[in-house]
């Protein structure tokens, strides 16, 4: 009889120590979750990703907006012209000085 009740305990006292056991691999996988998450997070900050549409906006905000008619001539150059017009043109070389 005493033995019964003792074998009883032991199984309940193995069950709550899995129970603990799960809760405690939950809780760090949880942290090493986190953990991960701040490093991707720091990861994207150092290679400063950003919003490409933002930095126009920026940028156009910042310097006063597009020069007009800066880009016009190159629509008219007959380089640019004879690229657009053959289908067998793949590459349009633009140069110039920066």
């Amino acid at each position: 009889m005493y033995l019964e009740k003792l074998v009883t305990a032991a199984d309940a006292q193995e069950k709550k120590l899995d129970n603990i056991h799960l809760v405690i691999q939950d809780q760090t996988r949880q942290q090493e979750q986190r953990h991960q998450d701040n490093k991707d997070k720091q990861g994207l900050k150092n290679l400063r990703v950003t919003d490409p549409r933002e930095d126009k906006k920026r940028i156009q905000e910042t310097k006063g907006g597009l020069l007009e008619d800066c880009y016009h001539w190159i629509l008219d150059h007959a380089n640019f012209r004879q690229f657009c017009d053959d289908p067998q043109s793949r590459l349009l070389w633009i140069k110039g000085y920066s």
